[in-house]
Order: structure tokens, then sequence, then C-alpha cells
């Protein structure tokens, strides 16, 4: 969460939003916009079987539209991706602490770029 953490932290110029959503999310003043999409990513990662089509009404209802709801769905499904293959190759937390200078650099790079741009140090 370090690099993307950094990177929302350089969008929202928002250091207690970036911390409060480590630590704890249902805590933070959010948009009722907001709270649906993390309550939906929470749903979708500890209990993928129990998600249904009223949960995509509540996103709805909140504001985010169809091809909203996709992006929402393929950002959470990367990053369980992710996290699984991480936990069965035995890629432990400490490895990535050990290179958090470096996840901080990707995450502004990652907020001035975006993913998939070309930057002076190559594809992001």
């Amino acid at each position: 969460m370090t690099a993307h953490g950094e990177a929302l932290r350089v969008e929202s110029e928002n250091d207690q939003l970036v911390d409060g959503v480590k630590q704890d999310y249902t805590r933070l003043d959010l948009s009722p916009g907001e709270r649906a999409m993390l309550d939906y990513t929470v749903k979708l990662t500890i209990a993928p079987w129990s998600v249904g089509e009223e949960d995509i009404q509540t996103l709805r209802a909140r504001g985010f539209d169809d091809r909203d709801i996709l992006d929402i769905v393929y950002v959470i499904c990367l990053y369980n991706f992710n996290d699984r293959m991480a936990d069965a190759m035995g890629i432990k937390a400490m490895i990535f602490c050990m290179a958090e200078a470096m996840y901080v650099y990707r995450g502004r790079e990652l907020a001035y770029y975006g993913h998939g741009s070309k930057s002076d140090h190559g594809y992001v």
C-alpha cells in the first residue's frame, strides 16, 4: 500500500486521508460514494461469495455508473490477485518494507504520469 498510498497523498494533498485509509477508513469523514466503494472493496476481498446485485445497486445509488463499477471491480481483483500471488510465492511484507523509498518514488511517478504512461524513466 506504500506506493499507492503515496500516489493518493500526492493527488489528494491530504496526509490525514492517506493515513486514515491505511488504518481504518470507517473512521474517516468520507463521501457516501467513497464509503460505498470502500465497503464494497472490503466485501469483495473478504467474502466474495456474498457479493450480489444489491451491492451493485448500492454503488449505482451512490453515483457510480456501470463503467465506474467495472473499473472498481478490476482494481479490487488485480490487487487481490497480486496479494495472493505474493502469499503463494512466499514474498513477505519485510521485503516490501526494505524497499519503501522505492515505493514512495514509484508512487510519486504513478501520481504524476499515471499507469501505462511513458516517463523519463521508462514505462510507469
